[in-house]
């Protein structure tokens, strides 16, 4: 575990390294503030060529220089949650081919850049929640497009009000996909297409008012899923002259329940026919 202040900075299980200072840590253009660091140099790490995790959670890290992690190539994983970090250099994770794990939840983020997650063939879990993301550009559709092995992303609590179609079109191994607490008002009929061994789907306090009649019978799964919690538990805020309609409320959670009885008839169906076959 690495522990980062302005005074102590220790990794247990991997590397012992000297006590720091708070000008030794933070570069001339850095301050260090409350103890804690904000900034690092962009060779800090470079010596660490054997590393395998890194965790700096917890500071108030503002910026990541370009090539920080460009030495760590056996990392596999990198915890940046719980800082101040408003952007991303650049393929700044470009040179982490064996990562696993990366979370860059509760920062400032407003914004990703294109393939900032390219190259990662190994990547498990991929967290960015709670962040000012008010939107991904379609111009980043390809965000996730190389991450073949990832199973949980988080997107939660992130104001997000558009997704674009095919944002999750790749990721044909994900488990989890977590989009709660956003401010989704609708939903692409593909926008789960490809998702072929999804098991959680959480669109929990959004701000949806329908959801397309086939969104999730697009779905190719696999036969031998037999459980599937898709969590919609969706907050629907609709006013009439300022009044709560009950009614258009009752309308479109029996609109959602009877697309999760399709759902379940689709691959109840499925799962007799290959039970069958097999005996």
């Amino acid at each position: 575990m690495l522990l980062f202040k302005c005074t102590t900075w220790m990794i247990l299980l991997v590397f012992t390294l000297p006590l720091l200072s708070c000008d030794d840590v933070c570069p001339s253009s850095c301050i260090c503030k409350s103890g804690a660091v904000q900034c690092l140099p962009p060779t800090i790490f470079h010596s660490l060529t054997e590393l395998q995790q890194l965790l700096i959670y917890n500071n108030e890290l503002e910026v990541l220089e370009a090539g920080i992690f460009d030495r760590l190539v056996n990392l596999e994983e990198l915890k940046l949650h719980h800082n101040q970090i408003t952007s991303l250099p650049p393929q700044v994770f470009w040179s982490l081919r064996n990562l696993k794990i990366l979370t860059l939840s509760s920062n400032r983020l407003t914004a990703i850049p294109e393939k900032s997650f390219y190259n990662m063939p190994l990547m498990r879990k991929l967290t960015i929640y709670n962040n000012p993301l008010l939107s991904l550009p379609d111009q980043l559709m390809d965000l996730f497009c190389c991450l073949p092995n990832l199973h949980k992303l988080s997107l939660k609590s992130n104001n997000l009000v558009y997704l674009h179609p095919q944002l999750f079109s790749r990721l044909t191994t994900l488990g989890i996909l977590l989009l709660n607490e956003n401010k989704l008002q609708s939903l692409p009929g593909n926008i789960f297409q490809g998702l072929g061994q999804v098991l959680t789907i959480d669109l929990q306090h959004n701000q949806l008012k329908t959801l397309p009649g086939d969104i999730f019978l697009s779905n190719k799964l696999q036969p031998e899923i037999y459980v599937i919690y898709i969590y919609i538990y969706i907050y629907i805020y609709i006013y009439i002259y300022l009044r709560f309609d009950i009614n258009i409320y009752i309308k479109n959670c029996s609109l959602i329940v009877l697309h999760l009885v399709k759902i379940l008839i689709s691959y109840l169906s499925k799962f007799s026919i290959l039970y069958s076959s097999a005996h």
